[in-house]
């Protein structure tokens, strides 16, 4: 191994994690990346803030702006609670729970939570709501709207309703409620945090890193390629990819607290939120990151469902709590109908990728949503024997493209037994283990690579990691890092998480319980989707040419690359060298 190629491993970047042991990281712009030590500057970049301080008036328009959001957010919390509890409920046997009862409910969280409520204050109290709640009922007649007595309806719950469904929809009520008061709070707080118009320079800095990232998604996904030459799949992976918006939560969205920055993508409405800590991370270490989360939008799994429009002017005119009589033909056409009007209603989504495919038994319910124009197909779902990305993919599980893991039918016939097995214990002898080893294998195996409901598996994040690797690749292109702190910032994200993690692994254990708390902790981890941080480093991004190139590296082993058919877009990995790559 050469000296100029020894100099571009984690290790060496990192000084063995030596880098992150001192005080945060700072760049002559005035970006940070934090450390093991600090917090790293929470506070807005006076570098990147063009101007003076924000005015009184800018800074009521900011007021007023986060309170705008905050209730949005607030109200999308309020419809995801609904949606979670009709999806639970919907778990019950429907003659215990019918379908009018679940919507009922799932809209109605305050009287869920009386009817949970172990206290007998109010018991005697009445409330009016679709009853009995048997769905017996409903193969004959609708439901009647009937004044019940709280005690009554709870009685009905605790013979009827399971412990399962029951404790699941605490749990998600008592989620709600912290999130609740976490709301409550930031409007008590008001305006905290940077001055308006530095907030807005450091969002128009992530909204152009974000443009440049789609640019080379784009230019990649083509592979020197016109877009009449592409297949149908390839034109819906460009589609998802041009129709991506950024969005800038605050510090008190759920998926922004802590010191640690974040960032994700969301199938829901197709967007990459930005959370504020990454606000103030150095340019390359940003747009890596931005480049990844775009990724999650093509990944493997995602790319198996439809893209969709929501037609917000048909979606205004529904009334979920009274769908239309052909909504209600079965509960999973109900579920997604009700989760496409509150999509619009309450999220003001136009767009969504959400797995609709996964919620439905059968092709009718979403045919019935787009014949009553509530929805149009923006970009077909693409079958994973069709994947765009194959050959990154084939090239990335292989020994010498990285070795990442993916969900092999081994693993799910492993899962599916370990789960009867489980079950049949608990169910007895009337329970066919065979039967549904079958039908949870077949489940999962109609969508390869996902892991569940908007869940990618460990390729998922794999090829994420190649397109960030991509992205970053093409903004150092031509360029030269000298620093220790330059040459760092492209990983620094990737490199600061790997290098916490060895801090926490090389901890003292001195008791029994510490030893066994970090051993479930950590085999939890290792079976999670994300890949070694390492392994990401050194076999993704640090293998990228102009990433080389840029840190003054020597030539190294052969990045994964796409191409077309004709293989034309350059070297990688290639079925002549059988100890590079694999055959396409």
């Amino acid at each position: 191994m050469s000296a100029a190629k020894s100099k571009c491993s984690f290790d060496d970047l990192t000084d063995n994690c030596r880098a992150f042991e001192g005080e945060p990281i700072k760049f002559p712009d005035g970006t940070v990346i934090p450390t093991l030590k600090g917090e790293g500057d929470r506070v807005a970049n006076p570098k990147i803030q063009k101007g003076k301080k924000g005015s009184p008036s800018v800074a009521g328009d900011d007021a007023e702006k986060l309170r705008d959001d905050l209730q949005l957010q607030h109200a999308q919390a309020e419809w995801e609670l609904r949606m979670d509890f009709m999806s639970t409920l919907s778990e019950e046997n429907k003659f215990s729970l019918g379908r009018q009862g679940v919507l009922f409910l799932g809209n109605h969280p305050d009287l869920l939570r009386q009817i949970l409520d172990d206290k007998e204050a109010n018991d005697e109290a009445e409330t009016l709501l679709p009853w009995p709640l048997d769905g017996r009922s409903e193969l004959t007649e609708q439901t009647k709207m009937t004044w019940v007595k709280i005690s009554e309806i709870k009685e009905y719950f605790r013979r009827n309703v399971s412990h399962r469904v029951k404790s699941k929809v605490r749990n998600a009520l008592d989620r709600f409620q912290v999130q609740e008061e976490r709301f409550y709070s930031a409007f008590e707080d008001q305006i905290a945090g940077p001055e308006a118009s530095a907030k807005e320079a450091q969002s128009v800095r992530v909204k152009n890193f974000v443009d440049q990232a789609k640019a080379t998604i784009e230019k990649t996904l083509l592979a020197g390629r016109r877009e009449r030459d592409l297949s149908v799949g390839e034109l819906g992976q460009l589609t998802r990819i041009r129709s991506i918006s950024p969005k800038f939560p605050d510090q008190f969205d759920g998926n922004c607290q802590g010191e640690v920055g974040n960032a994700y993508y969301s199938s829901i409405d197709n967007t990459i939120s930005i959370c504020p800590q990454f606000m103030n991370y150095p340019d390359s270490s940003l747009i890596t990151v931005i480049g990844h989360e775009l990724g999650h939008a093509i990944d493997p799994c995602t790319s198996q469902f439809s893209f969709w429009e929501i037609d917000s002017d048909v979606a205004s005119k529904m009334d979920m709590a009274n769908p239309p009589e052909e909504a209600k033909t079965s509960e999973e056409r109900l579920l997604i109908f009700s989760a496409v009007v509150g999509l619009s209603q309450v999220g003001k989504i136009k767009e969504t990728s959400l797995p609709f495919e996964m919620m439905s038994s059968s092709a009718e319910d979403l045919r019935y949503m787009e014949k009553i124009g509530l929805i149009h197909l923006k970009a077909p779902g693409i079958p994973f024997s069709q994947y765009p990305l194959q050959d990154v993919y084939k090239c990335l599980i292989s020994p010498h493209g990285g070795g990442f893991r993916e969900v092999t039918q081994e693993d799910l016939g492993r899962m599916a037994k370990e789960v009867t097995e489980y079950r049949a214990e608990i169910l007895g002898r009337s329970y066919d283990a065979t039967k549904d080893q079958k039908r949870i294998v077949e489940a999962f195996a109609r969508y390869p690579q996902c892991t569940g409901p908007n869940k990618s598996s460990q390729m998922g994040e794999a090829i994420s990691d190649w397109l960030g690797a991509e992205v970053l690749g093409e903004h150092l292109k031509g360029k030269r890092l000298k620093s220790k702190e330059d040459r760092l910032a492209g990983i620094g994200v990737f490199a600061a998480a790997l290098c916490e993690d060895r801090k926490i692994l090389s901890r003292p254990l001195t008791t029994s319980m510490d030893v066994m708390s970090a051993a479930s902790s950590d085999w939890e981890a290792h079976k999670g989707k994300h890949p070694p941080s390492a392994r990401r480093i050194n076999e993704v991004i640090l293998r990228h040419p102009e990433v080389r190139k840029a840190l003054g590296c020597g030539e190294g082993s052969p990045n994964c690359t796409h191409r077309d058919k004709t293989g034309s877009t350059g070297k990688g990995p290639r079925d002549e060298v059988p100890d590079r790559g694999v055959k396409d």
